[in-house]
């Protein structure tokens, strides 16, 4: 590595974050990189405010795990929330959230139109359907519940009422910007019609199409003249090959034509005598290709080894596959704890099971209309919509029925299931004695396998204890799909399945697989390998200018 003047480069990044600091715009947006100094940038904002008396400082974001971040680094400076939970806390009227309510209320107004209407979508886009969301905030007040996204428009329709209770603070830090769609925009929008407003984000990471959120809505913030707009140009998270990697196959995805809007911004390596010595002891990335599945988890270990023998001995290890084949991760996890590793982690399963929902809420509350509504629709027969129907209609026509009376009415022996049931989930829950029906009732009704009721007891018992001894079996391991790994940083981090059937949807490539590898390429601090199961190097990979390979 060629000396250099660690100085200077801290003075050129100290330069463009007191850009931003000495503002005096309202309204700022940031095109911030990964690893670019944001969360340092909101903490000197806070602490700024609150040396000049302002104490009032709120900081949101879309994803969980940058909101649990943010928490850490602005204790004590700001308020930190999702900007569905921050809605909700704003909405008028107590009501609960429900995550699944959008889909319950499309199916309701399947059964009585015989329409199919996404509710997501009307929200998310601010679509005008009037007729659909009158049936849509009926059923909401009926059932006492709010989706994220019609929590977000219920509280813009209040907003807009009354301008007067929109909340007020002393700076509102927005993260991610990219992540937010037209809906939750229009939310921030109107915040900061009363309040100073600072947009951070990046249109290379933005992966969330599948919610509506486009790269577009910051680039056209980036270009909004009621907006000062501002960069935060320096890495201090990865090695210097990483970025180089990073800036080489951007370099080649526009010149193929991709990214054409992306906004013309640098992205550079910060060195620091700590950074130099990690990037010189990790100069390269590492390929391997014709790594098998089944080769995958002894592939991991033995690099794992090699840095624990050659290293220090404490690191962490992320691995991302690909989001298509989420499926895979299970057998990953499996092989590696066989092999001896007891720290591993994986994403919480989020798997929807309605009939568990569902009960989960008539166990909070016996009488909840949406828990009876849900429950009944699971337990009656499918083909039986005529009960369904007829429960459904009644209760639209008399909002003062309550759903349990009307199943009562309709299906007698399912109103006594169904609270034989909860009776029973009551039972578990206090730790009390099934009896051997009651026991098969449960592991039937859920399609519980009932080794799994005992898993807690034995989680440990397969694990060699010859292993548990070995200090690197310890270290901690995090498995996640690329759209999990946002806003993750690790030492080491692994691109499993990085085959161009799993990454370009066999060939089709364009900007969001292309932004779904630049933010799996720079989660590492230190060094990125990719495997691929087939023997050519993946497109991507072939995108990287070869001297940061080895």
């Amino acid at each position: 590595m060629v000396t250099l003047d660690y100085d200077d480069f801290k003075k050129k990044r100290t330069e463009f974050t007191n850009n931003i600091l000495e503002s005096d715009s309202r309204n700022k947006v940031i095109l911030a990189g990964p690893g670019t100094g944001k969360s340092f940038l909101f903490q000197q904002i806070c602490e700024r405010n609150i040396v000049n008396g302002k104490d009032k400082n709120l900081a949101l974001s879309f994803i969980n795990e940058l909101v649990n971040d943010l928490s850490d680094d602005l204790y004590g400076l700001a308020e930190v929330h999702t900007l569905h939970r921050f809605a909700l806390s704003k909405f008028p009227g107590k009501c609960k959230m429900y995550i699944h309510l959008c889909d319950v209320i499309r199916e309701e107004y399947l059964a009585v139109t015989g329409l199919d209407i996404d509710f997501k979508e009307i929200f998310s886009n601010m679509i005008d359907a009037k007729t659909e969301l009158h049936f849509y905030s009926d059923r909401r007040k009926y059932y006492n519940f709010v989706s994220p996204s019609c929590s977000i428009f219920g509280l813009i329709k209040y907003w807009e009422l009354n301008p007067d209770k929109i909340p007020l603070y002393s700076q509102i830090l927005i993260d991610e910007y990219q992540d937010f769609n037209k809906l939750e925009i229009k939310l921030i929008d109107l915040l900061s019609e009363k309040n100073p407003i600072l947009v951070a984000g990046d249109d290379d990471q933005s992966l969330y199409d599948f919610k509506y959120a486009i790269p577009d809505t910051i680039r056209a913030r980036f270009n909004d003249k009621s907006y000062d707009s501002f960069n935060l140009p320096y890495c201090s998270r990865c090695s210097d090959v990483i970025i180089r990697a990073f800036n080489s196959f951007l370099k080649t995805a526009q010149k193929n034509g991709f990214l054409k809007s992306r906004i013309n911004k640098a992205y550079e390596y910060f060195p620091t005598e700590y950074k130099d010595k990690i990037s010189h002891e990790n100069p390269k990335v590492i390929l391997k290709t014709g790594i098998y599945d089944s080769m995958i988890p002894y592939n991991i270990e033995s690099e794992i080894k090699e840095l624990y023998k050659s290293k220090d001995k404490d690191f962490n290890i992320l691995v991302i596959i690909p989001s298509t084949i989420k499926k895979k991760l299970s057998k990953i996890n499996k092989s590696l704890k066989q092999n001896g590793f007891i720290n591993v982690q994986t994403p919480k399963s989020k798997s929807y099971n309605p009939l568990l929902e569902g009960f989960i809420l008539l166990l909070d509350n016996k009488e909840c209309n949406l828990g009876w509504r849900i429950v009944f629709r699971e337990l009656a027969s499918k083909e039986d919509d005529a009960n369904f129907k007829e429960v459904l209609n009644k209760s639209i026509a008399d909002p003062n029925i309550s759903i349990r009376e009307l199943v009562k009415d309709a299906r007698h022996d399912l109103y006594i299931e169904i609270r034989t049931i909860r009776a029973i989930l009551i039972k578990i829950l206090n730790n009390k004695h099934l009896c051997e029906e009651e026991y098969n009732k449960i592991v039937n009704l859920f399609e519980v396998n009932k080794l799994d009721l005992l898993s807690k007891k034995m989680k440990n018992a397969l694990i060699p204890q010859s292993l548990k001894s070995t200090s690197f079996y310890k270290l901690p391991i995090r498995l996640t799909t690329i759209l999990g790994s946002k806003g993750l940083t690790y030492d080491y981090v692994f691109l499993v399945n990085f085959d161009d059937k799993y990454l370009l949807n066999n060939g089709n490539i364009n900007d969001k697989n292309i932004c779904e590898f630049l933010v799996s390429l720079t989660r590492a601090r230190k060094r990125v390998y990719i495997y691929s199961s087939e023997k050519n190097s993946p497109t991507f990979v072939n995108w990287i200018d070869k001297s940061c390979f080895y």
